[in-house]
């Protein structure tokens, strides 16, 4: 996209993504005209590939959130966060994993995009060990839970226990802990929903079944909407620029 200068197309277009036809509005380092939309509710045009790369408005939310657990009498009696993270659009989900008990309800909290405060709701029973805090995005998929079987110290199954739900693409797995090593597996999804996990490595010198770790991945999906904005351009063309401009918002109105 390239013409004359002071023309449309003097290299000072180029595409944003949205997730709105409507009220939209171009950066204000493109503050013009909004020359062309592409797209539709429901369709998504992927602007984050070569139309728009910078434009992922509805890939899932959050990342880099971690806390400390503080265990007392088998219960969890504090959690400290110790890494906030960053892009929250909803408080996470936190998962308790490990330990050695059972029964902990944690609830997070998050101000400006950041996780800063871990309620305990139930602080659980017969926690041996402090045990590990994962913090699920509601929007990037979360609930999902399985337990893997050991025989003749490899990993030789993994069943699913709870399918979760809100997953857009396939989360990662990992396998913690079982005294042994090396098991690795993929999930496959369905409607939201981690249906089955498939082991690609069993590993080996497992003693007793490992911890298996489901995390969310960052659905970057791209937007509804593409919105080309080009820069201003010289005085003697801005009165064209503003015709178009009406133009192309009674097209959409």
């Amino acid at each position: 996209m390239k013409g004359d200068p002071g023309t449309f197309a003097e290299n000072s277009c180029r595409f944003f993504g949205s997730d709105s036809l409507k009220g939209w509005q171009c950066p204000t380092s493109y503050p013009i005209y909004s020359g062309a939309t592409m797209g539709g509710h429901g369709n998504k045009m992927f602007c984050s590939g070569g139309v728009a790369k910078n434009a992922t408005c509805n890939g899932s939310s959050g990342t880099g959130a971690r806390a400390k657990t503080y265990v007392d009498g088998g219960k969890i009696t504090d959690v400290k966060v110790v890494r906030s993270g960053q892009n929250y659009k909803f408080p996470p989900h936190a998962r308790v994993l490990g330990g050695g008990g059972y029964g902990a309800i944690l609830k997070t909290e998050i101000s400006g995009g950041v996780v800063d405060r871990v309620i305990i709701v139930d602080g659980g029973q017969d926690y041996q060990s402090p045990p590990e805090i994962q913090f699920e995005t509601v929007d990037g998929g979360y609930g999902a839970t399985a337990e893997a079987l050991i025989d003749g110290s490899r990993v030789v199954a993994i069943n699913m226990v709870n399918t979760g739900q809100n997953y857009q693409i396939s989360p990662n797995i990992s396998l913690r802990g079982g005294g042994g090593s090396g098991a690795t597996a993929i999930a496959d999804i369905n409607n939201g929903h981690v249906i089955s996990i498939r082991i690609t490595n069993n590993g080996s010198a497992y003693t007793y079944p490992p911890t298996v770790v489901i995390t969310p991945n960052s659905a970057k999906a791209g937007c509804n909407y593409c919105h080309m904005c080009c820069k201003r351009g010289p005085k003697n063309n801005t009165r064209k620029y503003r015709r178009m401009q009406r133009q192309y918002e009674r097209r959409i109105n």
